[in-house]
């Protein structure tokens, strides 16, 4: 903290014992430290540091000891708070974590966590969860396969669910799998599931499925059973309606996803590779595996205009019953962003005076191809350093030209009133003509009119005439007599 800060203290001291005695000048010894340190310690947000936790999840319910983990950029260090309380520094930085004991802590809890770098701070992570320490009295092991029937030596997946009966996940502990006289094993994902996939033996019959795992002195099971069946050949195909694209009306350069539903209108399961083509973007394959219907999907960012996307399925294993089916074409029309131009300002009235309630003009047009709202701001000078009038809403439809305006109470002198559109839903194609201006005069308020002014010697020559008339009327009396 400069030097200079404390010049002015002793002056302070002076004039505190001088008018309020020795006591108040006592509090303001106590209390300026705890200020100063008090304002050193305020928290300042740092430009690129951020901060994520991935694990837990918001509603989680955990217990025991949980193993915070996330991630953060631009840190030297991670910190970690409970319910707002004191931040403890995690282990790790780009990638930390920290233990919390959940012991005696059973209800809903918030995890916060920041990144530090420095004297900087970033903005807090949070994930809300609850703790339950009640000791479990059971565990509960789901079983679902993906299939329930599927052709000889067929691959399917087998997934499931692992937590106690209080709510809490079994997250990285082994389950076994028992299938056709072989036991495999995996792994549940830090909130309780498991996959693995499987081959259906050669000989047709129904299986048996059985998962286990054991937690906490618990043990929990569960049993599924599949039909295996010879396969027979497959047909795959796919048709112009199967097509779809999402949005549905795109703008360019807005991402776009093509998706394409392949069915297998014959039988077993058969592996494909799926093109996706269109002469603005590279080709995008994806391999699937199809039993009755799948999705497959390409993304795609593609230029305003019509475009013809093909979908081709390849390389169909084991082998595919009809190839006339394989082949499939849909037009997806992608609109141009919309561009709002401000193309003109006009004054209610071009010679104002000072006090005269005038209305401000602007003339937005949309030639874009969707349609877009934004505001439109008015300024008295340039926006970046002029003064902000007024402001008002604007919605435009493609081609189409909207007036917005607001009133303003002319002030004198010489203006230059800006008009900015900004704000500007969805984001539009260029911002360059977003912006226009005119000058304006504003004469000084009229002076009202000063009254008549007097005429030097006017009494005067009034009461000389009145004289003359008088003498003339009396000599008029004396002639007739």
């Amino acid at each position: 903290m400069p030097l200079e800060w404390f010049k002015p203290w002793k002056t302070v001291r002076v004039h505190m014992r001088a008018r309020y005695g020795p006591a108040p000048l006592v509090l303001a010894i106590v209390l300026l430290p705890l200020l100063l340190a008090a304002a050193v310690s305020l928290p300042s947000r740092g430009d690129g540091l951020t901060v994520a936790i991935e694990w837990p999840y918001t509603d989680d319910i955990v217990a025991g000891l949980v193993n915070i983990t996330g991630t953060a950029t631009g840190a030297q260090w991670v910190e970690v708070s409970i319910d707002g309380g004191c931040w403890t520094q995690a282990s790790g930085a780009s990638r930390w974590n920290h233990i919390w004991n959940t012991t005696g802590q059973s209800g809903n809890h918030t995890v916060l966590a920041r990144a530090v770098s420095g004297s900087n701070r970033s903005g807090a992570a949070s994930v809300q969860v609850q703790v339950n320490n009640t000791p479990p009295t059971y565990l509960e092991l789901t079983l679902d396969l993906s299939a329930r029937e599927v052709d000889a030596c067929q691959t399917f997946v087998a997934s499931g669910l692992a937590r106690f009966d209080t709510g809490v996940r079994i997250g990285e502990n082994r389950v076994d799998i028992t299938f056709n006289n072989g036991t495999y094993n995996t792994t549940t994902d830090r909130r309780g599931y498991y996959t693995l996939t499987l081959t259906a033996p050669a000989a047709p019959g129904q299986q048996k499925v059985r998962s286990l795992t054991t937690a906490s002195g618990l043990t929990g099971s569960a049993n599924a059973f599949i039909d295996v069946k010879m396969q027979n050949p497959p047909d795959l195909s796919i048709v112009t309606d199967d097509i779809h694209f999402s949005p549905a009306a795109p703008y360019g350069g807005q991402e776009v996803t093509v998706s394409a539903i392949v069915r297998n209108l014959g039988a077993g399961t058969a592996t494909v590779r799926v093109r996706f083509s269109t002469a603005a973007a590279s080709d995008v394959d994806e391999t699937i595996n199809v039993t009755g219907s799948w999705n497959a999907t390409a993304r795609w960012s593609l230029p305003s205009g019509t475009h013809n996307v093909t979908v081709k399925l390849l390389d169909i294993s084991p082998w595919d019953s009809n190839a006339t089916n394989n082949e499939a074409s849909r037009v997806v029309k992608v609109y141009a962003r919309p561009d709002l131009v401000l193309s003109d300002i006009v004054f209610s009235n071009s010679r104002p005076t000072a006090g005269l309630c005038i209305t401000v003009q602007a003339r937005v047009r949309n030639i874009g191809e969707r349609e877009a709202s934004g505001y439109v701001k008015f300024y008295d000078g340039p926006p970046a350093t002029g003064t902000l009038l007024g402001q008002a809403s604007v919605t435009v439809s493609p081609n189409a030209t909207v007036m917005t305006f607001f009133q303003w109470t002319a002030t004198r002198g010489n203006h230059t009133i800006f008009a900015r559109i900004s704000n500007v839903m969805p984001e539009e194609a260029t911002d360059t003509n977003n912006e226009g201006s005119r000058a304006l005069l504003v004469k000084p308020e009229p002076q009202p009119a000063p009254p008549p002014a007097e005429i030097p010697g006017f009494e005067a020559a009034v009461f000389t005439s009145v004289l003359l008339l008088s003498a003339l009327q009396s000599l008029r009396k004396r002639e007739t007599r």
